[in-house]
């Protein structure tokens, strides 16, 4: 049986079913716990989207076994919760009910609903069984890559090595290279990784002031930084999902990366960056392996996005994440079709022009 649950007044209720669903989830991120939900409900939504949360309810087991959580826009096309801002979407699942019958139950819902005209749903993973299951159930399905996400594995080492050698995945000519950048800061820089968790108060003023020298600069539109996204880090922050690793030169903040970590993972998902110069974003990601690398094994996860510096200093494993356009007419599917030709043909509308 299929609940729709569009007042957040009412999601409180499953909180117990959403933290089991969250740990049984294969692949399930920071993104996807109550807490982030919970916090960006308040701060991130309007402007014509309505909660279209999905609860799934499995009539033997008496129990909540999946929830989607969606939103409809004003086009009444369902997309992920916060898909804009969320960098990896996936519903909870128990995996024992992971297979064909849950999201055929799914799909006839949602061609049942007439309010419904079609889904448009990101930033999945490759491993995600949405992408082939509702394309089987929907024939009016199309299926793109959108983005990708860099991961950078960290080996700790039971001998005493300088935490750079834990990146397994860099040739030994680039960790020399960031040996001598950490070393020519190391004796000024520090970094502090802030969250609630572990006492620190919301470093609020540092950020805003970062936030505020960054517009100053140019290098962010004042729109970014709109009191409603500052306001919504913060309550991140208070429910004790988001962390602030901030780093220091001579006790000056210099760069602030608000981070998600996932304990049991011993990973942190690099979110969003500020700070006074570009250069400091590959030394921030370096002091942050250094944290993950303090704890054992783990993963940088660099998040959406593939930039140069990423790419160059850290050897990352690249992955992609994928869309999932569904269309309930001929006229709907045809529409996705032209978005979807005109997202593969800028890369070589662009390159013809730079001849």
């Amino acid at each position: 049986m299929i609940k729709i649950i569009d007042k957040k007044s009412d999601i409180i209720v499953y909180k117990d079913d959403w933290d089991s669903l969250y740990q049984k989830t294969k692949g399930a991120t920071p993104f996807q716990k109550y807490g982030y939900i919970q916090a960006t409900i308040d701060f991130v939504y309007g402007d014509g989207y309505s909660l279209y949360f999905l609860f799934i309810r499995d009539a033997q087991r008496k129990e909540i076994v999946a929830i989607f959580p969606f939103v409809k826009n004003k086009n009444q096309i369902l997309e992920f919760f916060n898909q804009k801002h969320t960098d990896f979407c996936i519903p909870l699942i128990n995996p024992e009910v992971d297979h064909f019958n849950l999201y055929k139950e799914l799909a006839d819902f949602i061609l049942n609903d007439s309010t419904i005209r079609g889904l448009n749903l990101c930033n999945l993973t490759l491993d995600s069984s949405m992408i082939s299951s509702l394309k089987f159930h929907f024939k009016l399905s199309i299926v793109q890559d959108i983005n990708y996400y860099p991961l950078v594995p960290i080996k700790a080492s039971s001998m005493d090595k300088i935490f750079i050698e834990g990146l397994i995945t860099v040739p030994s000519k680039r960790r020399g290279n960031l040996k001598k950048s950490y070393t020519q800061i190391s004796d000024r820089c520090e970094m502090k990784v802030m969250s609630k968790s572990d006492g620190f108060e919301y470093p609020e003023e540092t950020l805003l002031d970062m936030a505020n020298q960054m517009i100053s600069q140019g290098i962010r539109a004042k729109e970014y930084f709109s009191e409603q996204m500052l306001s919504w880090w913060k309550i991140l922050y208070e429910n004790d999902m988001l962390s602030v690793a901030v780093l220091y030169e001579e006790h000056l903040p210099v760069a602030c990366t608000l981070i998600f970590k996932d304990i049991e993972k011993n990973e942190c998902i690099t979110w969003i960056m500020l700070y006074l110069d570009s250069k400091w974003n590959m030394r921030s990601n370096l002091y942050i392996v250094n944290y993950i690398y303090q704890h054992g094994d783990g993963t940088l996860n660099l998040a959406r996005g593939i930039y140069d510096y990423k790419v160059t200093n850290f050897h990352p494993d690249v992955r992609p994440l994928f869309c999932v356009k569904i269309a309930k007419t001929n006229w709907g599917h045809f529409k996705n079709i032209i978005t979807t030709t005109i997202h593969y043909s800028k890369p070589i509308v662009k390159a013809w022009l730079k001849r």
